[in-house]
């Protein structure tokens, strides 16, 4: 009965993928000039382990409802997933004929002490928020919601 469970359980998973992997591929006009917003999710893995459906980087539609199940490579048991506020600088630098570089990007995370013990994680995808624009030195530094999923090694 455990192994239906399972089964269900990536099939809805799996699907909510599709979805989401099908809104990231439009083109950044079409993300720009949409009603649903989109953005990309941000998710760190510390220790050996993976997390399913979803990858760091991948576009979900903002306020969607999502579930991620963290999986522990053998040897190593899932301790927890993290909440994380991150903060993103973008640094814009020109070379000695004033023509722009490509910028320098910087991200910082800064998990928040709440532990979620299950490895299933349904979360509420949230906006990101531009914090500083027109910095010295920094163009923008921008502040999103993301995850830490934590795995350790197991105590022989």
């Amino acid at each position: 009965m455990k192994s239906i469970g399972l089964i269900l359980l990536a099939f809805i998973l799996t699907g909510q993928s599709l979805r989401a992997q099908l809104s990231g591929e439009l083109p950044v006009s079409a993300i720009r000039n949409s009603t649903v917003p989109y953005a990309p999710l941000l998710l760190n893995i510390n220790g050996h382990g993976v997390v399913f459906p979803f990858h760091d980087g991948e576009m979900l539609a903002v306020g969607g409802e999502y579930l991620m199940l963290a999986i522990p490579d053998p040897g190593y048991v899932f301790a927890g997933w993290q909440p994380a506020n991150v903060f993103v600088f973008d640094e814009y630098t020109v070379d000695g004929d004033g023509q722009p570089l490509p910028p320098t990007v910087s991200t910082v995370w800064s998990p928040v002490p709440d532990n979620h013990r299950s490895p299933l994680l349904a979360f509420n995808f949230q906006p990101s928020e531009i914090v500083l624009l027109d910095v010295p030195g920094v163009e923008s530094i921008t502040e999103s919601s993301g995850w830490v999923a934590n795995f350790v090694p197991v105590k022989k």
